[in-house]
């Protein structure tokens, strides 16, 4: 009864299908409903629990495309640790190329003198001829 007394409330100050409910009367500890009234809460609780079961269904496909959604993100996320780890593996093997690419002191010697042979080489072709 205390349950049927503040739907009733709750009916006629938020509720548009209130204005359907009309002679209703006050009595000792609560309110007397007419057959047309208590039809017409019948019918409000209906679509009250019609609503409740879609907006239910509702939740149901958006926690499944969450979790969807979650499920993606950990795969995104991933993927971008394996790119960023690939990245660096390539940042030290340039920086191992650099640095053993570098011409020593042998290396520049040895091409100093190959020039200068090639050079000697050609000023005896040229003074023979």
């Amino acid at each position: 009864m205390i349950i049927l007394t503040m739907l009733l409330s709750f009916l006629m100050t938020f509720s548009v299908n209130a204005n359907e409910l009309t002679n209703i009367e006050k009595v000792d500890g609560g309110y007397f409903l007419s057959d047309e009234n208590i039809i017409a809460l019948a019918n409000y609780i209906q679509e009250l629990q019609s609503e409740n079961t879609r907006l239910l269904s509702q939740v149901d496909a958006l926690n499944t495309a969450l979790q969807e959604e979650r499920s993606l993100v950990g795969q995104l996320l991933a993927e971008k640790d394996k790119i960023i780890e690939l990245q660096e593996r390539q940042i030290e093997d340039l920086k191992f190329v650099y640095e053993n690419n570098k011409p020593t002191v042998f290396d520049k010697a040895y091409l100093l003198l190959g020039g200068a042979g090639i050079a000697a080489t050609i000023l005896l072709l040229a003074n023979t001829l």
